[in-house]
């Protein structure tokens, strides 16, 4: 299984910013890689998805009230987390409409394993703009 990780990053005036890594697999022999940065996501695009992060925090076995600005250690959580926070973190980044950033994180919180896996690979290839059209139009109609 693949291990994804939140980290939480203070910004000034004691706000924070969350950034998900996917961590890649490491074969015996290799040499370890990097995480890659999957998305970052602050202000009120942040606090318009906090309940589904901090629902998947708890699937984890995290307690959701240490989501906050002075979190130093990052959050290491299981592929299928990963896999619908990425979602979300890319799908909402650019929305400009609160209705719809709730709309969309609904949708992808409700996704089956198998379509939330779907999704996820189709916006992490090189049709990554019009997969996350794509997946923005399928789960709330109105555009931004």
């Amino acid at each position: 299984m693949q291990v994804f990780t939140l980290q939480v990053e203070q910004l000034p005036d004691n706000d924070y910013q969350v950034t998900l890594y996917q961590v890649p697999y490491h074969l015996k022999g290799q040499m370890p890689q990097l995480p890659m940065k999957i998305e970052t996501l602050a202000g009120w695009r942040l606090q318009a998805v906090r309940p589904v992060l901090l629902e998947e925090l708890r699937k984890n076995g995290y307690d959701p009230s240490t989501l906050k600005a002075g979190r130093r250690a990052p959050y290491n959580i299981k592929e299928i987390s990963g896999i619908k926070i990425g979602l979300i973190f890319l799908a909402v980044k650019p929305l400009q409409k609160i209705q719809r950033v709730e709309e969309i994180y609904l949708g992808i919180s409700r996704m089956s394993d198998e379509e939330a896996y779907y999704w996820f690979a189709k916006c992490r290839n090189g049709e990554r703009q019009r997969a996350l059209r794509a997946l923005r139009i399928l789960l709330s109609e109105e555009e931004n």
